[in-house]
């Protein structure tokens, strides 16, 4: 039995020991200081260093994180061989992940690329990723899905990253003129003050949607969908 947080659920499993586990808005995909933290995917000790879970009787791969404010899917497996072989997946960009996002203004083209160079600093020990000529190329097609023009100008997104720079999505999405609504990084902080006394929503609006990729020493594919979050069909509800 996986120790989960109370909120998070396992999406699919196959038995080579591989699982998607939907991760909520504002937990920790592993956590940040030695211990266990209750805030964290799971109720158990992670170690660092091999990015694994372990707790009495049981442990757990990361395959891959989400930032706390982000929801969705996280990829884990039970076993290190094939733990070892999904990070070569993950490596080799053999990984498809699709996000949803609503941004601030509707988008004019219904989709498109965007491209920039994305470079990471730290200021005050906090990591930044910005547009540099230094940076490395960053990719993401878009297609815009809803709009809504009352009582705010939106857009439901779907964001899939081509690249897997870190803050990639919300960064672009800002660099875009879009930025995604409750981002404290990087987003319209002005607006997202008004969005949020009008809605009492605090959360950052970026959501794992789905992921596919190929079971390794198997012709088969693993794939998994984490539902749109209802925190995001009520704001284009009619």
């Amino acid at each position: 039995m996986l120790p989960l947080h109370p909120e998070a659920r396992i999406l699919a499993e196959h038995p080579s020991g591989i699982l998607a586990i939907e991760k909520p808005a504002g937990v920790l995909t592993h956590p940040n200081q030695p211990g266990i933290d209750s805030n964290s995917l799971l109720a158990a000790n992670y170690d660092e260093k091999t990015e694994t879970y372990t707790w009495e009787g049981g442990k757990l791969h990361l395959n891959n994180r989400l930032d706390s404010p982000t929801s969705g899917i996280v990829i884990a497996c039970r076993e290190s061989k094939i733990a070892k072989a999904l990070h070569e997946l993950f490596r080799n960009k053999q990984v498809q992940k699709e996000y949803l996002a609503i941004v601030k203004g509707v988008p004019s083209a219904p989709k498109g690329d965007w491209k920039d160079r994305l470079e990471r600093s730290r200021k005050d020990n906090k990591l930044r990723v910005a547009k540099g000529r230094a940076g490395f190329p960053s990719r993401t097609t878009f297609q815009r899905l809803q709009t809504t023009r009352t009582p705010f100008s939106l857009a439901l997104l779907k964001l899939i990253p081509e690249t897997g720079r870190t803050h990639q999505l919300r960064v672009q999405s800002a660099l875009h003129r879009h930025p995604i609504v409750g981002d404290r990084n990087y987003g319209d902080f002005s607006f997202n003050r008004q969005f949020q006394k009008a809605t009492q929503s605090k959360r950052l609006y970026l959501h794992a949607h789905k992921i596919e990729l190929p079971i390794p020493n198997s012709s088969e594919t693993f794939m998994a969908t984490s539902p749109v979050p209802e925190e995001f069909k009520n704001l284009f509800s009619e």
